[in-house]
Order: C-alpha cells, then sequence, then structure tokens
C-alpha cells in the first residue's frame, strides 16, 4: 500500500482550531490603521487554503506564539495570507518590509540621534532626555499597543487608550527577510521569543500585552541562520495545481465558474510560460501573475487570450522590427 502523502495525513488529523478560515471572527478591529504608522485598515482580502497544512502552520504558530516563517517565490501568496488570517480572528494588521538597511533594533524601537544631536547644537534648545527621541517600532506597537502610542510623539495629544485596550491579537508581516544581514534574524530571537524587550532611554521594558501572530517571509535569495528557523513554524508555500488555480480565480471573482473555458486558456498559457521560462532559467509565473491574466482578460475582453494572458504574465513588450 502507498504511503499517505503529508497533505493526506494532515487532511485526515483532527483538532480544535484557534483561526478557521471557514468561520470567520465577526467582532470590530482596525483602530491601528488609522494610529500606528505600521498599520494597515481593514479588508476583506480573498485568499483559497488549498492545502490543510496552510491552516495547520497558523494554529499550531498561534498555539505557541511562534513566528510563522512563510517561503516561497514572489507571488506566491505570502503577504495575502498573514493579511487574509488577520481579517478572520478579527485581530489588528500591521507591516513592515525588511532592507538591506534594517537593524534588528529598527524593529524594535528607532533613536533620532540627528534630531538629538541638532538641538544639542542648537542655542535656546535644551537637550531633552533619551526616550524623547525614541520612536516606537513595529514589534513595540504589536507587543503594546498603548504604551507605544504614549511614547510615540506622532500620537501625542491623541489619547485612543480605550480603542487599543480593547485590540483582540495583532498579526504583524515583516516581509522578505533575506534581504536583511545575516545578524538580524538573531537579533530578534530575544525579544521575539522571550516577548520582551528594553527600549533606550526608558526605566521599564516593553512586555507582550496582546495575542500575536507574527508572520515573517523569505523569498530564499540568502540562506536564514538555523538557529533563527529551528524557533519558528516553517509553511512553504508551494505553486497551487491547476484546479486549485481554478478555485482561487473563483474565489477572487465569484461570477467565474472554475470550468470556464476563459480559464482554460488562461491556464494553457500559463502552463506554457512556465515550462518556456524553466527552459530558459528565469522565474517562472506565480498564482499572483495568474490572477493579473485574469483581470486582464475579464476588463479587456482580447480577441486572443492566451495572447493577452501571457502579455500580462511576461509584463514586458517585445517590439519586432517590421520590413516596410
Amino acid at each position: 500500500m502507498k504511503p499517505a502523502s503529508a497533505s493526506e495525513r494532515t487532511s485526515a488529523l483532527t483538532y480544535r482550531p484557534i483561526f478557521d478560515p471557514e468561520k470567520p471572527v465577526e467582532a470590530e478591529y482596525g483602530c491601528l490603521g488609522a494610529i500606528s504608522p505600521y498599520g494597515r485598515p481593514k479588508s476583506a482580502i480573498p485568499y483559497v487554503y488549498h492545502l490543510p497544512e496552510i491552516a495547520l502552520a497558523v494554529n499550531v504558530a498561534l498555539a505557541t506564539q511562534r513566528p510563522l516563517l512563510l517561503s516561497g517565490r514572489p507571488g506566491a501568496g505570502k503577504s495575502t495570507l498573514a493579511r487574509h488570517v488577520a481579517s478572520c480572528l478579527a485581530w489588528e494588521y500591521q507591516e513592515e518590509t525588511i532592507t538591506s538597511r534594517t537593524q534588528a533594533n529598527d524593529l524594535l524601537w528607532k533613536f533620532d540621534a540627528l534630531e538629538r544631536l541638532s538641538d544639542a547644537s542648537t542655542s535656546g534648545i535644551a537637550v531633552r532626555e533619551e526616550a524623547y527621541y525614541v520612536e516606537p517600532g513595529v514589534l513595540w506597537w504589536t507587543f503594546d499597543p498603548v504604551s507605544a502610542c504614549n511614547a510615540s510623539r506622532r500620537n501625542a495629544g491623541k489619547q485612543r487608550t480605550s480603542e487599543l485596550e480593547s485590540i483582540r491579537g495583532v498579526v504583524v508581516l515583516l516581509d522578505e527577510i533575506d534581504k536583511a544581514e545575516p545578524d538580524v534574524p538573531n537579533d530578534l530571537l530575544v525579544p521575539i521569543g522571550g516577548g520582551e524587550f528594553h527600549p533606550k532611554g526608558h526605566d521599564h521594558p516593553v512586555r507582550a500585552q496582546k495575542k500575536r501572530l507574527l508572520c515573517i517571509t523569505t523569498n530564499g535569495e540568502r540562506e536564514l541562520p538555523q538557529a533563527f528557523v529551528r524557533r519558528c513554524v516553517t509553511l512553504s508555500l508551494k505553486r497551487p495545481s491547476d484546479s486549485q488555480l481554478r478555485d482561487i480565480a473563483a474565489k477572487h471573482h465569484p461570477d467565474l465558474k472554475p470550468e470556464s473555458q476563459l480559464l482554460d486558456q488562461i491556464l494553457s498559457a500559463f502552463n506554457t510560460l512556465e515550462v518556456e521560462m524553466a527552459r530558459t532559467n528565469r522565474r517562472p509565473p506565480s498564482t499572483a501573475e495568474f490572477l493579473d491574466a485574469v483581470d486582464a482578460c475579464r476588463a479587456l475582453d482580447p480577441s486572443d487570450v492566451v495572447e493577452l494572458a501571457q502579455f500580462t504574465m511576461r509584463k514586458i513588450v517585445e517590439v519586432q522590427d517590421r520590413d516596410e
């Protein structure tokens, strides 16, 4: 007898979910979108959980309070997953994109040394205490939104403590951590693992007051430290099957049937382009490009669906010289 696959074993597993994409929580949320510089407004973004491992990994991360490390090629739906989980849980959503210049401290708090130096060198301006020049980072706003609001000068005079205290939980996305220097993930181990850090100039540490789901994405451009990976719940988002791509398109366009002729043609273009890109060692189209092609073909009603779909997924214009 053939051994059961991981997906088949997961499908047979029963458990009491903290997060259930089929049963979204009905509750008010979204205040961080107006208060935190990292907050985003609530949105009902569609997402198809085409493998049972996806919802299971989210639930394990929530149960253990470990980060959810999402890998997969660009356009696989890593960022969309984080936002969809927030909407289903009725939790606040925040995000920060990592760059090669990002340091671990930037995600906790930022110290404005230039403003402090300017104050020190300007006649008639007194240099304030260090805490004045500290601005909360995305993880401070995640761990303790009330103290972050009180410490942030951008929120001076905007006391919204009751709103912030009513927050049910926070989903935060740290996007593309593989772009950071190798020491950044390891420097985050202690504050993320312990739910606590001590900002510069402050007498008391910041401690996590809210339930949280930390989603961290990587495109695999740089190998992450094993010490960091071991402390995460890891989930690799693979290329959906053709039937799953049909379901994803239908989720985004409820009036579009999964078995429609339009999707037949777009999938044909998608699969042809996949083979072509693989043969020339280029990145193949992803789910995001597939959905772009569906949007373009529905909006533009082309005479040749395959041609427009491939053009859209390539995102380049090929100009050929013609003989007059």
